[in-house]
C-alpha cells in the first residue's frame, strides 16, 4: 500500500507524484526532407552555378558541377558536425551518387561541345568540362582512394565512419590526382585545429582521455578548410 513519509500527510504524497524527466528534443536534421533536398540540390542549382563560374578561371573542380556538389558537401557537413556532431549519410551518399553519375555520363556521352549561357556570354565546352572537369576513371579511382585511405585511418585510430564516407565523396568529386593531396592537407589542418579545440575545451588533460578527443572534436569543418585551401590555391 501507499505509506505517508514522516512529517507528510497521505494527501501530500498522493497528490505530488514524482514526474518523469522530459525526453530530450530531437535536434538532428530530418532524414526525410534532408535526403530529398540533397538529391535535388545539384539539379536545381546546376544552371545558376555554371552561369556564374564558367570562364571565370576557377580551379578544378569548381569550374564544373562537381565543384558545386563539393562546395555544398563541405559546407553542409561542417555545419552538421559542429551542431550535431555527425556527418550525415544523406550528404555524403548523394554526393558520391551524383559524382558517379556525372562520370558515367562523361564516359558515355559524345565529346562534342555543348553551348550554354554564362556571365561571359555563350560558352562552348565539352560535357567533361561542364560536369566533372576530370576524366571518369580518375574520378572513380579517387572515390576508391578516399574510401581506402580513411578506412585504414578508421581501423587504426577508430575514428567515425562519417569521415570515411566524406573522404570517398571528396575523392569522387576531385579525382585521384587531387584526392590524396586534398585528404592529406585536410587532415593536417584538422589535426592542428583539433589540438587547439581540445585544449580550449578540456585543457591539456583532454589528450589523455581518448573519449574526450573523439567526442569533443568536430573534424569536418577543419578538413573542409584544408580541402578548400588546397583546391583554391594549389600553388
Amino acid at each position: 500500500g501507499l505509506h505517508a513519509l514522516p512529517g507528510a500527510s497521505m494527501s501530500t504524497v498522493a497528490t505530488n507524484p514524482v514526474e518523469p524527466l522530459p525526453a530530450a528534443p530531437d535536434v538532428s536534421p530530418s532524414p526525410a526532407w534532408a535526403w530529398y533536398a540533397a538529391a535535388a540540390f545539384p539539379a536545381v542549382f546546376a544552371a545558376p552555378w555554371l552561369y556564374l563560374v564558367a570562364g571565370q578561371g576557377f580551379p578544378v573542380p569548381f569550374s564544373s558541377l562537381n565543384g558545386l556538389i563539393l562546395a555544398a558537401l563541405l559546407l553542409t557537413v561542417s555545419v552538421t558536425d559542429l551542431i550535431w556532431w555527425r556527418i550525415p549519410n544523406w550528404a555524403t551518399y548523394t554526393a558520391v551518387v551524383w559524382g558517379t553519375v556525372f562520370h558515367v555520363v562523361v564516359a558515355l556521352a559524345p565529346a562534342d561541345p555543348v553551348t550554354l549561357p554564362t556571365l561571359q556570354g555563350w560558352v562552348s565546352a565539352t560535357p567533361k568540362q561542364w560536369l566533372t572537369a576530370v576524366d571518369p576513371d580518375v574520378g572513380l579511382a579517387g572515390c576508391l582512394l578516399g574510401g581506402l585511405v580513411v578506412s585504414l585511418l578508421w581501423w587504426v585510430f577508430d575514428s567515425g565512419g562519417g569521415d570515411m564516407k566524406l573522404m570517398a565523396a571528396v575523392g569522387t568529386l576531385v579525382g585521384i590526382d587531387r584526392a590524396f593531396s586534398a585528404i592529406a592537407i585536410g587532415f593536417v589542418v584538422a589535426a592542428v585545429a583539433a589540438a587547439v579545440w581540445i585544449v580550449w575545451v578540456s585543457g591539456p588533460a583532454g589528450f589523455v582521455d581518448k573519449s574526450q578527443v573523439q567526442k569533443r572534436t568536430p573534424m569536418a569543418p577543419f578538413f573542409a578548410v584544408g580541402t578548400f585551401l588546397f583546391l583554391l590555391f594549389p600553388g
